[in-house]
């Protein structure tokens, strides 16, 4: 009978261990699936400039065609 309980107790701490492990590495994956998130976002921002820039001087380009064309 002794063996049983010391058994269903073993069991018990072992599951609790792994549960507390397994919410603990849920939690550190949250962590760096926000962090890469934000990360996203800041590189999606920094980019924004170039893409003007890169418009601005196709619209230049297109100018200059434009222009060509009409004489």
């Amino acid at each position: 009978m002794i063996y049983v309980v010391i058994g269903i107790i073993l069991v018990l701490v072992f599951w609790v261990i792994s549960t507390y492990n397994f919410f603990v590495s849920s939690k550190t994956r949250i962590k760096a699936s926000i962090q890469e998130i934000g990360n996203q976002l800041k590189r999606q921002t920094d980019l924004i400039p170039n893409l003007e820039s890169s418009a601005k001087g196709y619209l230049k380009h297109e100018k200059g065609v434009f222009e060509l064309l009409r004489c």
